[in-house]
């Protein structure tokens, strides 16, 4: 690539920065082959949490950043019933 030397408001950055063309490449999956979602089925029988993986029908984990965002769009109900639903069912 080419090096050249890039102006900041403040001045001229010490090294020359390596510069190119970007390239866009289209990704090899399709959409349709990740969607996948898990409502209630198989829960392992130690820890009672989903099961990994879409082969296996398990879900997909809510961490604690996903819950974070889903707090930050003020959707308290829909994190109480996705972090609360499957112990009412173990107490039943």
């Amino acid at each position: 690539g080419n090096r050249e030397l890039l102006l900041d408001p403040g001045g001229p950055f010490e090294q020359p920065v390596i510069i190119g063309k970007p390239y866009i490449l289209k990704l090899i999956h399709q959409v349709d082959d990740k969607i996948h979602g898990h409502s209630s089925g198989h829960y392992a029988l130690v820890t009672q949490q989903p099961l990994r993986g879409q082969s296996k029908q398990g879900g997909q984990r809510v961490g604690e950043m996903e819950v974070w965002a889903l707090e930050g769009f003020c959707v308290a109900h829909i994190l109480q019933e996705m972090l609360t639903y499957n112990l009412i069912i173990l107490e039943l």
